[in-house]
């Protein structure tokens, strides 16, 4: 085995920028830290959940992405917090991941 290989806690950790997760991991990973954030209100969480779905919805196919945002209530909850919190989405790809109110 490799270095560094099958070994926990190497490299990049699960939702981190850059490291592409198989979907349901994926949708996990956005579940775990939209819950951390209404758990806490710390808005860090918020903005993981958040990245971590711009990410998904980035690498869906583009007939798939406004559904995404729309049919799943977790992405739909997420996107209201969003906007609740930080108003308008600031990111520059802001039209693959923005719902309109």
């Amino acid at each position: 085995m490799g270095r560094g290989h099958g070994r926990p806690g190497r490299g990049r950790r699960h939702g981190e920028p850059g490291r592409r997760l198989p979907v349901p991991e994926a949708q996990e990973h956005i579940a775990a830290r939209h819950l951390f954030w209404k758990a806490t209100g710390d808005r860090a969480h918020l903005e993981a959940a958040k990245r971590l779905l711009d990410e998904s919805v980035a690498n869906a196919d583009a007939e798939a992405r406004e559904s995404m945002l729309t049919n799943l209530r977790l992405n739909r909850e997420i996107m209201a917090a969003w906007r609740a919190e930080f108003g308008e989405d600031p990111e520059p790809n802001e039209s693959q991941t923005r719902v309109a109110p």
